[in-house]
């Protein structure tokens, strides 16, 4: 009856930790409409090897080609196959050792918390199927020990079972964004007078006359050295768009790059398109500014740096202490030229990328927090007829009315832009570069906030202070690409006149957002041939690879146990020695199949267990030499497989 009613509850723990398993694996996949109809089991390994894939893609912002299959419910058969051994692991755990739940588990929890694994109850199923796992577990010899793991994993299932819910709740994003600032800080910064996204950090003291930047340039001209960019924002902080956003358009960037498109060298490619191929090399060093991003101008172009892989394509990262940079020689006049001859140019390899590219970028980069919608409501027109050097005028007039400070006002409410708008109407750079690409935003122009270094460049060397750190706006000019823009009052004074004087340049623009845009087809989109047959390859390969390392893990952590038990052993008095090392050198023979004939050695153990003779160093070393010559017969017995399998899995000698 103890045995029945022990498999039943071994029954119980396997299940439920399998369908935590399985409601676990099944979120991994996006939820949709597919068809019912099943097709092969291959197809449903491809399908599962696709959603991983997209997870990578996700968190780690680099892209990963998906392979080509069939959008159905094939994963059910590698649903159902996981279940089957799910639940023989489970209950082997539950009737043997609890090893294979815990790594289970663990592996469960990885991915739980990494965010492959979006299913709450099945993570809390499999996690309280194992904690019952271990209360059953107790040895029934250590009634105080027994009573105390029992109580300390029924108070886990309770906390797993009313915490993980509630803790969903918990804005897990801004506690990330504080622990990557912080490390961020530690990592790359010395007094750095940028304030990386953070539009109420005072970085006014940091704005010294200490060196930041070494320029060597080959012609005079004034240059933004862009570094941050801001594409989302909180109210209170910028941040580069995540990963999970910018996965949705993986196969747009893939084919993009495959053409050597990126917005950071948008702007170049269009000047060359438009017959403006005049360039010069720029060689920038790192003194002490932030190590983490390349500053490069925004028409620039640095291969070296260019990652066909990520997904990310706007900001350089730093990869050494200088960069070398091919820059265009132009002024924004260019810009807008370039424009009206792009825009009469039909079925050219760079206007199929740049309209690809302006798509993404009005579907992502028009966001604005409705609190400040709210504002903008309130005090703006939506001008939507009017052309784009009218919006941009309208937007420089209405900041102009507005103060700045060097460092950043008293901050009050949940929003620092509404604050600056309706309140302190005073900031600095970084809440005015906020505040204009917001209202470009509302007003309809894709925009970003960027932060860098604003110099006049001068034919030879240029040194670049940490008091020419700049905030500033960024707007995307169809055709073009991103373009900077001033919107401190101090500042915009030459911006103003400059779109006054072209307020007819929205013209070109117009013909461009009437043109069609087709989102491209690549290697990404369903049912199309990936062009790296080789990833199946690389995948399997990683995957032995993994298999491998596992494996030896397993075998390093048999062999430290092994020889954990020798030193027991040894620490043990003689009496018990005796007797251990005895019952050693029998479980050498049991193994190897063989016979070692020692009646000393044999009366040496019955006298250790049924007699109260005390034994002596001589008896010991009696035992030893028994146990090795055992051991030396073992390996003798042993062919080349055998003794390695001994030696390593089995851990006899």
């Amino acid at each position: 009856m103890k045995f029945r009613k022990q498999n039943r509850l071994s029954a119980v723990i396997a299940l439920c930790m399998t369908v935590g398993n399985l409601l676990c694996f099944l979120s991994v996949f996006p939820a949709g409409e597919y068809p019912n109809a099943l097709h092969s089991l291959r197809n449903g390994l491809l399908l599962t090897a696709n959603a991983f894939l997209h997870f990578l893609t996700c968190k780690t912002g680099r892209i990963h080609l998906l392979f080509a299959c069939t959008q159905n419910r094939d994963y059910f058969f590698i649903a159902v196959l996981l279940c089957l051994i799910s639940f023989a692991i489970c209950f082997f755990a539950a009737r043997k050792t609890a090893v294979p739940a815990l790594v289970l588990s663990v592996g469960t929890a990885i991915g739980y918390g990494f965010g492959l694994f979006r299913s709450d109850a099945g993570f809390v199923l499999c996690w309280i199927g194992f904690l019952l796992l271990m209360t059953q577990r107790v040895q029934a010899g250590s009634e105080w020990k027994g009573f105390l793991l029992r109580a300390v994993c029924i108070a886990l299932c309770v906390l797993v079972l009313f915490g993980v819910l509630p803790a969903q709740s918990i804005s897990q994003e801004k506690l990330h964004t504080t622990i990557q600032t912080k490390l961020h800080r530690l990592r790359y910064e010395q007094d750095d007078p940028l304030p990386e996204g953070d539009i109420l950090r005072d970085t006014a003291p940091n704005k010294t006359k200490d060196d930041a930047l070494q320029v060597q340039a080959e012609q005079d001209g004034e240059m933004y050295l862009r570094g941050f960019i801001g594409e989302r924002f909180d109210g209170v902080h910028w941040t580069a768009m995540p990963n999970e956003a910018l996965a949705e358009y993986a196969d747009v960037f893939y084919w993009l790059h495959q053409y050597g498109f990126s917005s950071a060298v948008q702007p170049m490619l269009a000047l060359r398109q438009a017959g403006k191929s005049a360039l010069q090399t720029l060689h920038i060093e790192h003194i002490s500014a932030c190590r983490k991003y390349a500053f490069v101008p925004f028409a620039g172009s640095a291969p070296e740096l260019f990652d066909s892989a990520a997904l990310h394509d706007g900001t350089y990262l730093a990869k050494g202490a200088a960069v070398t940079a091919q820059v265009p020689v132009f002024d924004k006049t260019a810009l807008f030229n370039a424009q009206r001859t792009i825009a009469a140019q039909t079925d050219t390899e760079y206007l199929e990328c740049e309209r690809a590219y302006a798509k993404f970028v009005r579907e992502t980069m028009l966001d604005v927090p409705q609190t400040v919608q709210k504002v903008f409501s309130r005090q703006i027109d939506t001008q939507s007829d009017a052309a784009l050097a009218d919006k941009i005028c309208f937007v420089l007039d209405w900041l102009s009315a507005y103060t700045e400070t060097p460092s950043p006002q008293l901050f009050s409410g949940k929003n620092a832009v509404v604050w600056f708008l309706e309140q302190s109407k005073s900031g600095n750079d970084a809440m005015f570069a906020t505040a204009g690409a917001l209202m470009l935003r509302y007003l309809g122009i894709p925009a970003r906030y960027a932060e860098g270094y604003c110099m006049t460049a001068e034919a030879g060397e240029t040194t670049v202070q940490k008091a020419d750190a700049h905030v500033w706006t960024e707007y995307y000019l169809d055709g073009v690409g991103w373009v900077p823009l001033e919107t401190v009052p101090g500042r915009a004074q030459s911006e103003k006149q400059f779109y006054s004087a072209y307020a007819a340049a929205a013209d070109a623009e117009s013909t461009l957002r009437r043109a069609e845009v087709l989102r491209p087809q690549s290697p990404m989109r369903p049912g199309k041939t990936p062009q790296r047959p080789h990833r199946f390859l690389r995948a399997v390969i990683v995957s032995f690879a993994a298999a491998l390392f596992a494996f030896l893990i397993v075998l390093l952590v048999r062999r430290l146990r092994f020889r954990a038990r020798m030193r027991r052993i040894q620490a043990l008095p003689d009496k018990e020695k005796v007797a251990a090392l005895f019952v050693y050198a029998q479980r050498i023979c049991s193994a190897c199949g063989i016979q070692v004939q020692d009646d000393e050695a044999a009366a040496l153990y019955d006298e250790a267990l049924f007699s109260n003779h005390t034994m002596t160093a001589r008896h010991v070393q009696t035992m030893q030499a028994f146990a090795y010559e055992a051991a030396a017969k073992c390996k003798r017995a042993d062919g080349g497989l055998r003794r390695i399998k001994h030696i390593l899995w089995d851990c006899i000698y």
